[in-house]
């Protein structure tokens, strides 16, 4: 009889386990996908903030047992009992994956499996910022949006995988409802274009703005010597690059040139990014940057910082005259330290090589350091000119961060003792305006 009672009560145990592990656990939230190698993805919870949790039901209750509990269970049903958590210095949209290894294969396999992933429209348009994942790599099989889609009922989330010779490998597409969809009746309206704003005797008009390029840009030669710009349409698996056309005149001073610096994007559903990719073009007052938002907002709000390139105030200049040049294949410890407009900036080092040949990289040309203190974010700290016996030496290109800075020379004149180095520290200025982005198109010949 005892036997009986305890098969009865062990088969309802199970029965009762049983139960709990289908109710507790967390279902995927979307479609598996299937990856090159044969393993399959999908993704198994959403989470929004900066303290991120994921786990169901039953595996938050074993997460509060003590350690020695949790490590027994978890070792008995790893994959039910998984905890994952994350805190992000800013709020997140953050995606996160369960990713079962291919069973077929017979190859290992690879942990460091590396997919490019966007977010786009449920009409598949894909803008935002671009993040890798590594579905097979413990303890990082997430990936986290800074903005995102907001509006839709849906998101798509876009995984691309290219091959060793960067060439797109794999395209999948996987479709998730937006669980922190919210309903918002907050809208921008978009100024007409061309707009013009004033950013102090600045004036700055806005004459175009288009979404939906790639990296890449043909030149164009046309008569009188100008040459025309087109930008190739955005590429499966490349970042989405937005253009706009600026006319940037300066009412006291015709003759100064600015530019450029940023790109602030928000809409009106709480989404903002700030240009990590940024070229302006002087000659066409162009400016390219990534990444961008969806167009399905009514409006953009554009704010274009801008710097002066051509014509600054006597006050924005600093110039160290008569730095010494070592001799060829020598460095020198320069040290030379002022404080300029508050800031503190030090050139330290110039070294100098031999003229490179046709092929080259930055470590093959002469060098100028400096080092300067923390700027505040309006203020920009630019090399203006490197002059030997009052004679411009071309400059080719530079390396800066936040405190440290390289500009580069492919030589300096072979007689030079002295260089004089002339730096400008600046205050940017911001104008802002609301647009309804063109997509790009196709341009016919």
């Amino acid at each position: 009889m005892r036997l009986k009672l305890y098969l009865a009560a062990s088969l309802l145990a199970l029965l009762l386990c049983s139960f709990l592990l289908f109710k507790l656990s967390a279902p995927p939230i979307s479609q598996p996908a299937t990856l090159s190698d044969g393993s399959i993805l999908h993704v198994q919870a959403l989470t929004y903030g900066t303290n991120h949790f994921v786990g169901g039901t039953l595996a938050r209750m074993v997460s509060k047992l003590p350690q020695s509990w949790q490590a027994s269970l978890t070792r008995l049903a790893p994959r039910l009992l998984k905890v994952r958590s994350m805190r992000t210095t800013e709020p997140e949209f953050r995606m996160w994956f369960d990713c079962v290894p291919a069973t077929t294969n017979s190859a290992a396999p690879d942990p460091f499996l590396e997919l490019t992933t966007f977010l786009a429209t449920d009409d598949g348009f894909v803008s935002g910022e671009q993040e890798s994942l590594y579905p097979l790599m413990s303890g990082i099989e997430s990936v986290g949006f800074k903005s995102w889609p907001r509006r839709g009922h849906r998101v798509q989330l876009h995984l691309f995988q290219n091959d060793q010779k960067s060439k797109l490998k794999t395209h999948l597409v996987i479709a998730i409802e937006n669980a922190l969809y919210e309903e918002s009746a907050t809208t921008w309206q978009a100024e007409s274009l061309p707009v013009t704003k004033m950013a102090g005797d600045v004036e700055v008009t806005m004459l175009d703005f288009t979404t939906g390029y790639g990296i890449g840009t043909t030149q164009t030669g046309l008569p009188g010597g100008k040459r025309k710009t087109t930008y190739d349409l955005r590429k499966e698996g490349v970042e989405n690059h937005s253009v706009c056309t600026l006319r940037i005149v300066d009412n006291i001073s015709p003759s100064n040139v600015w530019e450029v610096t940023y790109v602030t994007l928000s809409d009106a559903s709480g989404n903002s990014v700030k240009s990590r990719s940024m070229s302006w073009k002087n000659e066409s007052q162009q400016a390219k940057f990534s990444p961008s938002l969806w167009p399905n907002e009514t409006a953009w709000k554009v704010a274009c910082e801008i710097k002066r390139s051509i014509g600054f105030a006597t006050n924005e200049l600093l110039t160290f005259k008569g730095v010494p040049v070592p001799s060829l294949n020598q460095s020198n410890a320069v040290s030379i330290i002022t404080n300029f407009n508050g800031a503190s900036i030090a050139l330290t080092h110039i070294v100098r090589k031999p003229a490179p040949g046709d092929s080259w990289s930055s470590s093959d040309l002469s060098e100028i350091g400096l080092t300067n203190s923390t700027l505040p974010e309006s203020v920009h700290l630019n090399l203006v000119s490197i002059k030997a016996h009052g004679k411009e030496v071309a400059g080719s290109g530079s390396s800066t961060g936040a405190n440290e800075r390289q500009y580069f020379v492919q030589s300096f004149p072979e007689d030079a003792k002295t260089v004089d180095i002339t730096m400008s520290l600046q205050k940017s200025r911001t104008v802002e305006f609301l647009v309804k982005p063109e997509i790009a198109k196709e341009e016919k010949p």
